[in-house]
Parts: C-alpha cells; structure tokens; sequence
C-alpha cells in the first residue's frame, strides 16, 4: 500500500507540537504528573500548551508584589512617637490606633481615638498622650488598623509598650491564643508572639514551657501546646506569658463521650470580604460579620462553632497572599478563639492557584504546586488547626499515575471528624484539587467543584461505619461546602451541575470512571442510606440560607438519566448557612424543588441545640437578631 504525501503532512502538523516540545520545552520535573502539557520555558516559566488547539497559555505573573506580611513589621520609638515602615512606597492612607480599656473584660475590643497619615508606606503615630494617661501601668497595649487611601481596612495590629520615657516596646502576642481543639480530657492552644523574651502558657497554676510545634516565621514564633490530663465538662484558666506582659482566658473541656449532657453549637460559614461595603471589611475578610457572630455565639452560651467554607476571599495567585488573609481572619475570631474552639474546612474561595493565560481573555487555573508546601490545601492546613485524623491524600487510589510518588495534595486537617458529648461531627474537602473552568480540567487535568475523590469516599464510608456502630454517639452531622443538593446556588455550587454525570476529575489525561451524579449517589448511600445516625448535613458554598428537608419520594435525576439510580431511604435535614447575604441568580430548576421548605438571602447562624436524644435547631440572621427559622429534627 502507498502512503500518500499528504497524509505524511497531516501527521506531521499532528505530532509537530510533542516533537517540538520533546526537544526545546521538557517538562519542568517539578510539575506533578497529575497534570498535563504544563511545561516549562528556560526563561519565561511555566506554560501550557494543549495537545488539541496548539494555543499556548502562559502563566499569568501577579500585578501586587508588595508582601501584605509587611503590614505586620514591627514598628520603632522615636521620642513619644512610634514610626512605621509598611514597605510600599505606593502606600497611602491613614493609621488609627487606639488602647484597650483599663478594666478587664471578657470580649476586650481597644477605644481608637487617634490617627495620622499613611505617606509612601510611612506614618508618625503620637503616643504622649496615652503614656502620660496610664503612668501607673507599666506596660500599655496599643492597638493600630491600617487604612488604604480608599478607606478599606487592611490590616489589625497589637503592639505591647513599656511606659517609661522614652517608651520602649515589649514582646507581643500578633496572633491569638487560639484554643483550636477540645475533648474531654484534653486542649489544643496555639499563637504568635512576636521576637524576644521567654514564652509559656500556664493551665490551672501548671505550667507547660515545652511546646509540641513551634515555628520561627518573619513576623515571630508560631507554638502550639497540647494540654492533656483534664477532666470533662470543666472549665480551665489559662494564662499565656510572654516577656513582662501576661494574657488570661479560659476554655471548657467537652462532655464525657456518650453523655446526655444538653449543649448548643453554631454552625455558618462564608466571611469573605464584602466587596460592596468596604467598611465592613479587612483584606480578605468581612470583619463586621465575624464581630457580630463571636457576640452572637457569646450570648447563646454556645460550646464551639463549625465554620465550615469560604472563610476568605481567596482565590489568591500568591502564597503569601492567602497567608495573610488567614491571618486576618484569625485575627477577626480571636476574641471568642480565646474561649471555644472553631473548627474550620475549605470553600471554594480558599483557592490558591496557577492561572495560564492566553493573552485574548481566555484562562485556565489549577492547583499550585509543589503541592506540598504551595496547594490550596497545604497553606490552609499550614494555618489553621484542626483534629488530626484526615486521610492522607488521594495517593494510592485507583487514579493514582505512579503507585510510589507523591502525586496528590494531601487532607491534613480539612478532612476529619470529632466528638462532642453523644454528637460526632464528620468534616468534608468538596474543594479538593480543584481545577476552574471546566475546560481547564479537560486540558490540564484536575478535579471539579463538588466531587468527593475515591481515597476521601472510602474514609468517609469507613468513619461513618464506625460511628454508626459506636454506642456513645447518638447523632451525626455531616459537613461539605458543596451541598448534595444546591437549593440557592447556579448549577456548579454543588453535586449537581444541570444533572450532567459526564462532569468528573481528570488526573494525567485520564478521566475518573464515576461521574459527579454517580458519586453523588455513592454518598447518599452512605451518608443517608447506609446509616443509622446521620440526621443532618450541613454545607456553606451558597449565600444566605436554605432548609431541604430530604424525603424518600425527593426526585434527584433530570428527565433524561440513562445511568443506575438510587433511592433516598430515610429522611434527613440538610441546611446552607452563611454570613454573606445576597440572592444569586440563577434560572437552575432543580429537580427537588418542592422540598425546599425555607430560603433567604439573609445572613443565617444556625444554633444547634443537643439535649441526649432530641436534636432541634433555631437559625438567626447574627447582624439584627431576627429568627428566620426554627425546627425539631427528632
């Protein structure tokens, strides 16, 4: 047989791009091979090249290269007056700071009556008159906020001062302390203090100066103290000591596990900033709201939170970015983190990603990497704390490329569970290795907004398994930012995406075998189906609020679904709580709509209330106190 010259062309001009690439463009060794036709250039860095099109995106650099963490520099004494340096000459704004009241309360926020100018990074703040107002005190906290010349809030800070003249400044805490984890016999306790002097933390008169981590970073020390040996259902006092100044708070251990001890927990989620009222606002954050939910949380006497998604506004393309708006949000919780744990799980905007851009509007993004130091996943389980008994990645699964490379992010601290008296409450990752828009995961791979992977499916079924059999629990909740079944979203804010089964993840070039509809139901059988004791799913990717109440007849399918289904076999109560308010638009007609029995645009708080076998709930807009609704799951 002849093979015609032009065939030889046109297999040409279809491999020409691999063979060009074989020889001038290798694959940066670094690129996990998760992905696909990511490559690296000698000087301008990464790019993708997709195999189809030939168009070539490059990796989109940032516009901000100032460090946000620059914020946080340390400031000097010159005569009565403190000097900043913020490090960016591009800086304009105004400074106000401010001290904290004399007599001690349990929620201590400073009095800010002063303020200067910000100039080319660069402010003169006059201390005169609060250092001859408290000569009785010999250290003074001052508190600062720096302001942009357009009025939003950057940043919150703490110094410490020695009252003497000329004043001196003293070791500080910059972040919490934080009580991240309580059972019943035992504490987590974290913060940062910033450089010089000795630090130990005191519970009930016994001191622990040995912490189980600590981390030197630019700002200060990073430590975190494990307090074991306690006793249920009691309240400790606890001092954090750091050169000559002194901080006390207090937490409550848990109930005995199995005890029908009654108790109330708040559930929320979504404090990104608010984009539309920058007064509320900090650098990723909406700090009005958070204020508002730690007063909230405060006067219902609740035991913890779970805030669960969307804690900033993310989708950062820089490390140090998304670093520093958890910080701020940290920052913004601290007053009640002093006395009750929140627990914490991913959302969609914790995104940290690569965006490779084609240079006419169209780009694509995935997960950073090294993904071990910069995934989305990594810089969230790098700041915050959680209970440590997540799977460890999707590594060893059926997708997996190599069997002895690490080619996954891993689930340190986004995926887990905890007990509480008789509740257990399970902790999804809906967000995990998510690449954006979907033609992104067609081209370089990655997973979607929603899908639970095989490795996170297994642990789930084997946790609930457990708990299930468990005879000290007597209700599990369920928590995931996308929801089985979106109620207030677009058609992509949970497992539903127009009830197209084709959606799924794509790691190196080959797609999952289960799509988004298919690994959906896996979930309802074990979640819903498999299980005694799950009662109540709880998600977050949708503003405001809604109430499915999930009933055996719900309809889950579109009109035309070719593939096996399932049956809901009992009922259950999921609920979409978030702080940000907002009624999206969408012309999405769910299947199961006529089992929506609540929505609103409303920023909601849902208070939990667990009394031995009863279980009800009461959800409240934190903001005005209004009740939007209240019910009895059993």
């Amino acid at each position: 047989m002849t093979i015609k010259p032009v065939f030889l062309f046109l297999v040409f001009l279809a491999t020409a791009p691999v063979l060009l690439l074989s020889q001038t463009a290798p694959v940066d060794p670094s690129v996990p091979a998760v992905y696909s036709g990511i490559m690296v250039h000698p000087q301008k860095g990464l790019y993708h090249l997709p195999v189809i099109s030939g168009d070539t995106f490059w990796l989109k650099k940032s516009s901000d290269t100032t460090n946000p963490f620059k914020l946080l520099t340390l400031p000097r004494t010159e005569h009565q007056n403190l000097i900043f340096d913020f490090g960016n000459p591009k800086l304009f704004g105004t400074l106000v700071y401010g001290t904290f009241p004399e007599e001690r309360m349990k929620y201590s926020f400073p009095a800010f009556s002063k303020n200067c100018r910000i100039i080319s990074g660069k402010a003169k703040a006059d201390l005169s008159g609060f250092l001859s107002k408290n000569k009785s005190q010999p250290v003074i906290l001052v508190a600062y906020k720096v302001h942009d010349q357009y009025g939003q809030r950057l940043y919150q800070g703490k110094i410490a001062i020695k009252t003497s003249n000329p004043p001196v400044l003293k070791p500080y805490l910059i972040e919490g302390p934080m009580v991240n984890v309580v059972t019943d016999t035992s504490a987590r306790l974290s913060f940062i203090a910033s450089k010089g002097g000795e630090t130990s933390l005191t519970v009930n008169d016994k001191l622990y100066n040995q912490a189980i981590k600590t981390n030197e970073l630019n700002t200060g020390t990073f430590y975190e103290f494990d307090v074991r040996g306690l006793h249920p259902l009691t309240e400790y006092s606890y001092t954090i000591t750091y050169g000559e100044f002194s901080e006390t708070y207090s937490f409550v251990t848990a109930p005995t596990s199995g005890s029908s001890h009654p108790f109330v927990f708040a559930f929320t989620s979504g404090s990104m900033a608010n984009k539309t009222d920058i007064a509320q606002s900090e650098l990723g954050i909406n700090t009005s709201m958070l204020e508002r939910l730690g007063i909230f949380a405060g006067d219902n006497q609740v035991s913890f939170i779970q805030f669960s998604g969307n804690l900033i506004s993310g989708y950062c393309t820089e490390r140090r970015q998304a670093a520093f708006q958890y910080h701020n949000w940290k920052k913004a919780v601290e007053f009640f983190g002093h006395y009750l744990p929140v627990y914490t799980t991913m959302g969609h905007h914790e995104s940290l990603r690569y965006v490779f851009d084609d240079g006419q509007g169209s780009s694509l993004s995935v997960d950073q990497f090294p993904f071990n130091t910069q995934a989305a996943e990594a810089v969230f389980s790098a700041q915050l704390i959680n209970p440590e008994n997540s799977p460890e990645s999707e590594d060893g699964s059926r997708c997996d490329p190599y069997e002895n490379r690490d080619d996954f992010p891993r689930y340190d601290e986004q995926v887990y569970h905890y007990q509480y008296g008789n509740l257990a409450v399970v902790v999804l990752n809906t967000q995990y290795w998510v690449s954006m828009p979907r033609k992104a995961v067609q081209d370089i791979g990655g997973n979607v907004s929603g899908y639970i992977m095989d490795n996170q499916l297994a642990w789930l079924q084997k946790t609930l398994t457990q708990l299930d059999e468990n005879e000290t629990v007597d209700h599990i909740v369920v928590v995931c930012d996308a929801p089985l079944f979106p109620v207030n979203g677009n058609f992509a804010t949970g497992m539903w995406y127009g009830g197209n089964n084709l959606i799924k993840p794509i790691v190196a070039a080959e797609p999952a075998m289960v799509g988004i509809l298919e690994r959906r139901d896996e979930l309802i059988d074990c979640m819903i189906n498999e299980t005694e004791k799950v009662v109540l799913l709880l998600s977050s990717s949708e503003v405001g609020y809604s109430r499915l109440s999930v009933e055996r007849e719900m309809p889950l399918y579109p009109e035309i679904y070719r593939s096996k289904k399932t049956k809901i076999k009992k009922s259950v109560t999921q609920l979409c709580c978030s702080l940000a308010e907002g009624q999206v638009d969408s012309n999405e007609n769910y299947p199961w709509q006529d089992f929506v029995a609540k929505t609103t645009s409303q920023a909601a708080t849902a208070l939990i209330s667990v009394n031995g076998e009863q279980l009800s709930i009461s959800v409240v807009n934190p903001k005005t106190n209004a009740l939007i609704d209240t019910f009895q799951i059993k």
